[in-house]
């Protein structure tokens, strides 16, 4: 078990390291147990991490893609990292905001899972929402909506988008709602009950296609799909 410093936390404080006219490869260390690379420096595309056994590193380049280097590892930092056709600076200066409003957090220590290179995004394939709590919630593609805690009595579940309601049927006391659904992309939903008349609301937000860590974070807060960016943070600490 490796165990290390709170990953986006120290993020928080790099974010800000990056002046305007940097080079848009540059990484920069977000985490590190290496005493040679230190959290919070940039690196050049160029530079050779050379790591012994047991150290681990994470880099994270401008653009929000997020790398894992575990020793024993030697390498060309040139050799992953691809041209970037888009300034990533909307989404450090959005990262930044999203440690420093968690707070400053204590050191954390966790485990460290195996493998060296790319990390990608967090996207599971349901979405869970919990009955009768309204929710905002960000839905990328092919992910699923899970309606939870529904009453054992509860039968069927009326759904109402832009004035249209639609019946459907629970299983389990959970309700997996149709992809076809949201086809239209409606802005909001609401939930009610056909046994005691609750209603709530869920407000959706949608991105059309699978985003890299750094720009899931980005969206999740704008977006204040809060507890999906909670969750997403914990994930990747857990790297």
């Amino acid at each position: 078990m490796i165990f290390v410093r709170q990953l986006f936390l120290t993020l928080a404080f790099a974010c800000l390291a990056f002046p305007a006219n940097s080079q848009a490869n540059e990484l920069i260390i977000v985490s590190s147990n290496s005493k040679s690379l230190v959290e919070g420096s940039k690196l050049p595309p160029k530079f050779e991490i050379k790591l012994k056994k047991n150290e681990v590193v994470r880099v994270m380049s401008r653009d929000g893609n997020m790398y894992k280097f575990k020793g024993p590892f030697r390498g060309n930092l040139d050799n992953l990292i691809k041209s970037n056709k888009k300034s990533g600076k909307s989404i450090f200066d959005e990262l930044s905001n999203v440690f420093f409003e968690r707070g400053q957090s204590k050191d954390a220590t966790g485990a460290s899972r195996g493998g060296t290179g790319k990390i990608t995004a967090h996207n599971p394939q349901n979405i869970d929402i919990s009955w009768g709590i309204p929710s905002i919630v960000c839905l990328s593609p092919k992910q699923h909506l899970v309606l939870k805690g529904i009453s054992d009595h509860e039968q069927a579940i009326s759904v109402e988008k832009n004035g249209n309601k639609q019946s459907l049927n629970v299983k389990d006391g959970q309700l997996t709602f149709p992809k076809s659904l949201f086809n239209s992309k409606p802005r909001r939903i609401r939930i009610s009950s056909t046994e005691n008349n609750k209603v709530f609301s869920v407000t959706l937000r949608y991105s059309e296609s699978l985003l890299n860590p750094g720009e899931q974070l980005s969206w999740f807060r704008k977006s204040s799909c809060k507890q999906q960016l909670n969750k997403a943070i914990a994930y990747y600490q857990s790297f």
